[in-house]
């Protein structure tokens, strides 16, 4: 087997991992917000089998090493999961999970939606069909799906499925969360602050997880540690990007913020000149090439190294001094401080009408 065939099948190896990883992660008892927000990587996956797939076909076809049958039925297993997926989830990877970029709101609320047990199910069931049709490879062998011991949570923790007292959330997210009373923005400005204040949720729940499958002692756990590091490290460089970058979707809010001349301007441009450029590019390189794609041409012995060597505590803490910074920033005018009230408890309100649909249903 050439080498370029091989670091193909190891790619297919690791997707075939974190797909059965996070499909069994999507029975666990936790809330539906925190389960849809980890499941975003689940989409991701299917996206990059799709853009795996092809080319490690065509080449166990050139080295003799699958017939033109077999070759045949990996291509009528993969246009299954190509018309299952059908473009349609690209929102979800793209503006959910890989990138976090601006959505309208309805759009928002559709797509959230669609992170469901069916959705998760018939593509999984797809992407197993076709990840078993390379098992005809002498070479191939995947291993088997992982035992699966639940995650046992802590005790008052955000994943927890426990429905929480009443509260008010001022992200974009808050009109799909139960129990939760929304903001709904008015300016451009605003909606900016509220896709942050969704990254920085996301950046919560991905770091509480870290910590829940800390040392683990299963492949399952193993897996999920590596998908909430992951997902930790897409939504750190979204974080950064909104704040700062402007982009050919949106502005940065830094921008949207010069434009109204909000007092917490001077805070985002005080950090701005802190940021660590190289630790950044580290990061970004991640991002680019294992978490949110997997590279095409590199070994992935190469990519996955690179995440090995990564230095996870000064992620979380790089991440956390421009979430902090984001927060100190809000304080300073009266039309900004409203970011800070985000999933405050409400007293007095017995509950609050409920437009989630349930992860279940």
């Amino acid at each position: 087997m050439l080498v370029e065939t091989s670091n193909n099948i190891n790619k297919l190896l690791i997707i075939s991992r974190f797909i059965e990883g996070l499909h069994l992660f999507s029975k666990e008892q936790v809330n539906d917000n925190c389960k849809r927000s980890i499941l975003r990587f689940f989409f991701i996956h299917i996206d990059n089998l799709l853009k795996i797939v092809p080319r490690t076909k065509n080449n166990l076809f050139r080295e003799c090493l699958i017939t033109q049958k077999q070759k045949k039925e990996i291509e009528r297993l993969t246009k299954i999961l190509s018309k299952s997926y059908d473009n349609a989830y690209d929102t979800i990877r793209d503006k959910i999970g890989a990138h976090s970029q601006p959505v309208d709101l309805s759009s928002l609320l559709k797509w959230w939606h669609e992170i469901d047990f069916t959705t998760v199910e018939v593509l999984y069931e797809d992407a197993t069909n076709l990840l078993s049709s390379f098992s005809v490879v002498n070479c191939v062998k995947f291993l088997p799906a992982p035992d699966h011991t639940p995650v046992v949570l802590p005790a008052r923790s955000r994943l927890s499925p426990d429905v929480t007292q009443p509260s008010i959330s001022t992200d974009r997210l808050a009109v799909m969360k139960p129990n939760t009373m929304a903001m709904i923005a008015c300016h451009p400005s605003q909606e900016k602050a509220q896709l942050i204040l969704s990254i920085i949720e996301f950046l919560e729940i991905d770091f509480e997880f870290t910590s829940i499958v800390e040392e683990p002692t299963t492949i399952y756990h193993s897996t999920l540690f590596e998908v909430a590091w992951l997902l930790a490290i897409m939504d750190t460089c979204s974080l950064l990007d909104n704040l700062f970058e402007d982009t050919g979707y949106d502005k940065s809010l830094l921008n949207y913020w010069k434009e109204i001349n909000a007092a917490g301007c001077h805070d985002l441009e005080d950090f701005l000149s802190r940021r660590d450029s190289e630790f950044e590019s580290s990061l970004r390189n991640i991002r680019n090439t294992l978490a949110a794609h997997i590279d095409n041409e590199k070994p992935f012995q190469e990519l996955y190294k690179r995440y090995l060597e990564l230095d996870l505590e000064a992620l979380y803490k790089y991440a956390c001094i421009f979430i902090n910074c984001f927060r100190t920033a809000c304080r300073r005018d009266h039309r900004t401080k409203m970011f800070n009230i985000h999933n405050m408890p409400v007293d007095g309100v017995i509950s609050v009408p409920n437009w989630t649909k349930p992860f279940d249903n």
